[in-house]
């Protein structure tokens, strides 16, 4: 498997090569590695799964820490003291007092 992966970085390599060559028709060998990169599938599916792989880690060792959730309600509230409700006086005599 590595034996055909290398190949195929190679091909990638020499073909990318031609498309990215200077004037005077020379290439560094980080263009030539930045071009694979950029245009070779399974290049970026080894990159992409590399990626995938860091995260589920870290997800995974998230169960293991402790957590702290907060949360916040923003709004108007109104908190002045009810008054209490005045009423109109009866016109009604009072009545007398009854011992028991």
């Amino acid at each position: 498997m590595i034996k055909a992966f290398s190949i195929s970085i190679l091909t990638v390599l020499l073909s990318t090569t031609l498309a990215l060559a200077e004037v005077d028709g020379t290439t560094s060998i980080k263009e030539s590695v930045a071009g694979a990169v950029r245009q070779h599938p399974q290049i970026k599916s080894l990159l992409y799964n590399r990626d995938a792989m860091a995260r589920n880690l870290s997800a995974a060792l998230g169960r293991f820490f402790p957590s702290l959730d907060l949360t916040s309600n923003y709004g108007f509230r109104n908190t002045a003291v009810p008054q209490p409700e005045v009423t109109e006086p009866t016109t009604e005599p009072a009545r007398p007092l009854t011992p028991r």
